[in-house]
């Protein structure tokens, strides 16, 4: 894995401790719901293998996880992803709206 592969990785891991005691600053502005409102409680239950808690938290945490396993194992081998990045924003836009809709 190259130097700024391992970065990433070791960044990455120190997020999610970090994010789980920072309050969304989207939400604290505007007063509704950010697309990632949720995702950092879907992944601590996935991490703790509840499912079930997981994806009313958040739908897509399962796949971001998935994802970030993946771009891991691509960053190791020194290769780039080859998903349209508007594949990825259009999931998230779509999984905002539901929120927004059935909050």
């Amino acid at each position: 894995m190259s130097p700024s592969g391992r970065a990433l990785a070791v960044g990455a891991l120190g997020v999610l401790g970090v994010a789980a005691a920072v309050p969304c600053a989207f939400h604290a502005v505007f007063g509704i719901r950010c697309p990632f409102c949720g995702m950092t409680r879907a992944t601590i239950a996935l991490a703790h293998g509840d499912l079930a808690a997981s994806f009313p938290a958040h739908p897509l945490a399962p796949l971001v996880l998935l994802g970030f396993a993946w771009a891991l194992w691509l960053l190791w081998r020194d290769r780039r992803p080859k998903i349209p990045a508007w594949v990825i924003l259009g999931a998230v836009g779509v999984v905002w709206m539901a929120n927004l809709l059935l909050d």
